[in-house]
């Protein structure tokens, strides 16, 4: 119902300004034959009073609202006691050592971990120096080991040399075929002599004894040899 008085006085008021308008442009074009009557606006500017009024009177009408009330939150408050806050305290006190406890535990397992990686580390480390030690022992005791035969066998050949060349010299020095030299030669103790172009024999070439002519050796006491 508001809405319909509202709208009734909108359009009261509304009329009612449309005519003073018409009327004040005709008095001032002098057209009386467009003037409204007095009593048109008498009549529409008590509409308007009367819907004025009726609203104001539905807007102040103090009717009960169905409006939903707000709701209250009721707080409850617990009186502890001093024996139960003397507990509670207690309480809080022997969880805040064993927490304590336990993280002084937990610091301790860490630090035995860190201490265990860090020997097994070392010891890793230590191995593997003595093992690369050990490899380098056994590197220098196989050098050496074939050092050591390479001059064994060399020693070993140089010795055979020696022996071959020594055998070579005595044989040279105490062995003479008589039949290689171009010379007469006597035997000391058979007082033999061979002249070149007679077969020769092998004597000690300390026994020798060499004569430029056979009236020499025969001379000496030298016998000619039969063959």
């Amino acid at each position: 119902m508001n809405d319909f008085f509202t709208f009734l006085i909108i359009i009261s008021l509304l009329g009612f300004i449309i005519l003073e308008i018409i009327n004040l442009y005709h008095k001032v074009t002098h057209n009386r034959s467009f003037y409204t009557k007095k009593s048109t606006n008498f009549i529409l500017a008590t509409v308007l009073i009367f819907c004025v009024a009726m609203f104001g009177f539905l807007s102040t009408d103090p009717t009960p609202s169905m409006s939903t009330q707000p709701v209250k939150k009721i707080y409850k408050t617990e009186t502890v006691g001093k024996g139960q806050l003397t507990s509670a305290k207690l309480q809080a006190y022997q969880l805040a050592k064993v927490s304590s406890k336990v993280t002084s535990q937990s610091d301790s397992v860490v630090k035995l971990a860190h201490q265990a990686t860090s020997q097994k580390e070392v010891y890793a480390t230590s191995v593997s120096a003595q093992k690369a030690q050990q490899n380098s022992k056994s590197l220098a005791a196989q050098k050496a080991s074939e050092s050591q035969a390479k001059a064994r066998t060399k020693q070993a050949v140089q010795a055979k040399k020696a022996v071959a060349t020594k055998a070579s010299h005595t044989s040279s020095k105490r062995d003479l075929d008589t039949g290689s030299k171009q010379m007469i030669i006597g035997n000391v103790n058979s007082h033999i002599y061979h002249v070149p172009g007679q077969a020769g024999y092998h004597m000690n070439a300390q026994n020798a004894v060499y004569f430029k002519t056979e009236s020499q050796a025969q001379a000496s006491g030298y016998r000619k040899a039969k063959r």
